[in-house]
C-alpha cells in the first residue's frame, strides 16, 4: 500500500467513524452507566466529615528540643533558637508542631482516646471503624493540627469529632509540653456527604466507553467484508477497476 492509498484508507475510516456517531453515542452512555454503577457499588454507603482545629500554646523548652539537636541549641536549619524575635519564635512553633503531630496523631488514634471518643455511640460504630476514619495532622503554614473524623452519619461525625477534640485538650498538654491546648475551630455538622472524586469517576467511565466504541467500529471497519476504497477492489478482491462513480447527492423533486 503507497502513502496514497493508506491516507484514502484512513480518510474512509474517518468518514465510518462520523457516519456511526449514534453508535459512537450508545455504546459510550451504556459503557459509562456500567462503570460508574460498578464504582458506585464499590464504594459503599456515604460517609460525612467532620473536623476540629487545635492550637497548641508550647513551651519554649517544647521548641527548643522540638527545634533542636541533642545539645539542645542548634536548630536542624543550622540557626540558632533566639525566643526574642517574634518572627523567629513563630516560625519555631510552626516547626514544632510539625515535629510534634505524628505524636499527637499515634496518641489520639490510640485506643484509649478513641474509646473516651466514642462513649455513648458504641453501637452506631467499631473501634476499628473509628480508627479508619480519624485524620490527624499539622496544618500547613500554621502551628494549628487539624482532627478530621469521618463516621455514617452527620451528626455521629460532629460528636465524635468532638470528643475527640475535648479529650486532646485536657489530655495532651503534659504529653507534648504544652502550656495548653485551645480548640479554635469546633467541630461542625457536615452538610453533604464526602466528596469520592465522582466528577473525576465519571469522565473517566466516559472516555472509556468512548475509546471502546471507537475500537468497534474500527475493527468492524477492517474485518466485516465490505469494500471501502479503490485499494481495496484491485488488492483484497484482485479485480481490475473499471471505472468509479462519485458519491453525489439526491435531489429533491417537488410533487
Amino acid at each position: 500500500m503507497n502513502n496514497q492509498e493508506y491516507e484514502l484508507d484512513l480518510v474512509d475510516l474517518g468518514k465510518t467513524i462520523l457516519k456511526r456517531w449514534k453508535l459512537l453515542a450508545l455504546v459510550t452512555v451504556v459503557v459509562a452507566a456500567v462503570v460508574m454503577a460498578m464504582v458506585v457499588g464499590s464504594n459503599g454507603p456515604a460517609s460525612y466529615e467532620s473536623s476540629a482545629l487545635l492550637s497548641f500554646h508550647l513551651t519554649k523548652r517544647a521548641i527548643s528540643i522540638s527545634n533542636a539537636s541533642e545539645d539542645g541549641k542548634q536548630l536542624d536549619s543550622d540557626l540558632r533558637i533566639n525566643m526574642d524575635d517574634a518572627s523567629t519564635s513563630l516560625s519555631q512553633r510552626i516547626n514544632a508542631v510539625n515535629k510534634l503531630s505524628p505524636i499527637v496523631s499515634s496518641i489520639l488514634t490510640g485506643d484509649e482516646a478513641l474509646q473516651a471518643a466514642m462513649t455513648g455511640h458504641e453501637p452506631e460504630m467499631t473501634l476499628a471503624e473509628l480508627r479508619n476514619g480519624t485524620l490527624v495532622e499539622a496544618v500547613a503554614n500554621t502551628d494549628l493540627i487539624k482532627i478530621r473524623v469521618q463516621a455514617k452519619s452527620p451528626e455521629l461525625a460532629r460528636d465524635v469529632c468532638g470528643a475527640l477534640s475535648a479529650y486532646a485538650a485536657e489530655n495532651l498538654p503534659s504529653a507534648v509540653d504544652a502550656d495548653s491546648i485551645e480548640i479554635v475551630s469546633a467541630a461542625q455538622l457536615p452538610g453533604s456527604p464526602v466528596s469520592k472524586g465522582m466528577a473525576r469517576k465519571a469522565v473517566v467511565a466516559v472516555l472509556v466507553g468512548l475509546i471502546l466504541s471507537i475500537v468497534y467500529v474500527v475493527l468492524d471497519f477492517i474485518l466485516m467484508p465490505k469494500v471501502h476504497t479503490e485499494w481495496m477492489v484491485k488488492n483484497q478482491l484482485g479485480l481490475k477497476l473499471l471505472g468509479t462513480v462519485p458519491a453525489g447527492k439526491e435531489k429533491k423533486t417537488n410533487g
